[in-house]
């Protein structure tokens, strides 16, 4: 038979020796931040030649900064949020004569959180003298069970140009939305432009479900520049509405059952406002049909277009 080798023993006292190699990583719920705080820093600045340069691109948190372009920058959502009470500050200054595009990638999706808490979305806009900014951030998706709060503030020179581009949507495709506040506060040349509210009952009330908690969307689009708009422009059209600002600009704000539908709302009112009528054809002011403004082709498309995006450097 085969002899079975016993286990050999530690010697006395070497066990006692030894030091483990082994180590586990913990993490200390004590000291771990339940609040993900995202911060977003855009810089451009001009030189002699008049040339824009951006000077920093700085980001941290969830969101992402990607130079595609000379003056163009793309933010790229890194994570989910803002989940409960998480916060995302965009911080953009273009400085004199500079020229500046920022738009986003995808859509930016909040979430509740595992204990109730208000997220935060704020936006801080410098524009120097003769600056151009086309700002046009993801679109905001507000879940249900969800409470964000967004601001937006700019403080712009009387010779700078501006389009802001704001979109809300109340939740996901056939799903009720959560909560939404939204403040826009806009001086122009020194002086107060734009003190505006609006929250998530304005936009069921404007669709007719006041008290309800479906679904719907709002995007809004602040103009600033040196150009007067005249207040005998078309004020409203379908589900959109276009006010003249006094110190130079306009808002144009649109609501919808879907972004989607906001957004061609908001398009066909910009047509509206873009393209003179042939003369004695229509009186002033009237509103086109959807038919009309298909008629027109492309022609209105590409002046749209233009009316959309800031010249390029």
């Amino acid at each position: 038979m085969p002899l079975i080798p016993q286990r050999l023993a530690w010697p006395p006292g070497l066990a006692s020796n030894c030091t483990s190699t082994r180590t586990e990583s913990t993490v200390s719920t004590s000291t771990r931040s339940p609040t993900v705080h995202s911060r977003v820093e855009i810089v451009a600045e001009c030189d002699a030649y008049g040339r824009t340069h951006l000077t920093r691109l700085w980001a941290e948190g969830a969101i992402g900064v990607r130079r595609t372009g000379d003056s163009y920058v793309h933010l790229v959502g890194t994570a989910a949020g803002p989940i409960g009470s998480d916060t995302i500050e965009i911080d953009i200054s273009v400085s004199d004569g500079a020229c500046l595009s920022v738009e986003g990638v995808a859509a930016t999706i909040a979430l509740p959180g595992a204990t109730p808490g208000e997220g935060q979305l704020r936006q801080h806009v410098r524009l120097g003298e003769r600056a151009r900014l086309h700002l046009a951030l993801p679109a905001l998706i507000v879940t249900k069970d969800a409470f964000v709060r967004s601001q937006v503030e700019v403080d712009a020179s009387n010779t700078s140009e501006l389009v802001l581009l704001e979109q809300v949507s109340l939740g996901r495709f056939q799903e009720a939305g959560g909560a939404w506040s939204g403040r826009m506060l806009a001086d122009f040349g020194g002086s107060p432009a734009l003190r505006q509210s609006q929250n998530h009952a304005s936009i069921l009330h404007a669709l007719g479900r006041e008290g309800e908690s479906g679904c719907g969307a709002l995007v809004s689009r602040l103009e600033l520049g040196p150009a007067r708009w005249s207040p005998a422009e078309v004020g409203t059209h379908a589900g959109a509405i276009n006010a003249v600002l006094a110190q130079g600009g306009r808002l144009l704000t649109a609501v919808g059952a879907s972004l989607a539908r906001a957004h061609r709302e908001l398009n066909e009112l910009l047509l509206l406002n873009t393209v003179a009528p042939a003369p004695g054809a229509v009186e002033h002011g009237r509103q086109f049909s959807r038919a009309e403004i298909r008629q027109t082709g492309d022609d209105l498309s590409s002046l749209l277009n233009s009316a959309i995006r800031t010249p390029k450097d």
